[in-house]
């Protein structure tokens, strides 16, 4: 009766050992499909953002900013003297 018992009782953790291999598998492998999906996802975002990023307006409109933000300063300085001369000028009335 006692091996009985001792049978059962391995056979019982061999069962739950069968069923939680099983169980981790299926974690695995919703895991991997989850991984996969969001793969897609992201490669479509990327896609998408490359799509806007290459298109000729979007060039255009951060090279003019580029352009602006390497000579605005100079310009600014360049009009302000011009601009104060001239003022100069008109005040000077001898």
């Amino acid at each position: 009766m006692k091996e009985e018992n001792d049978d059962n009782h391995d056979h019982n953790i061999e069962t739950e050992i069968k069923d939680d291999k099983a169980v981790l598998n299926n974690v695995e492998e919703v895991k991997e499909e989850k991984e996969e999906k969001e793969d897609v996802e992201e490669n479509e975002c990327k896609a998408k953002l490359r799509v806007i990023l290459d298109h000729w307006l979007t060039t255009t409109i951060f090279s003019i900013l580029t352009i602006w933000a390497l000579f605005s300063d100079d310009l600014k300085m360049l009009v302000s003297d011009k601009v104060r001369s001239y003022i100069v000028n008109l005040l000077d009335c001898r």
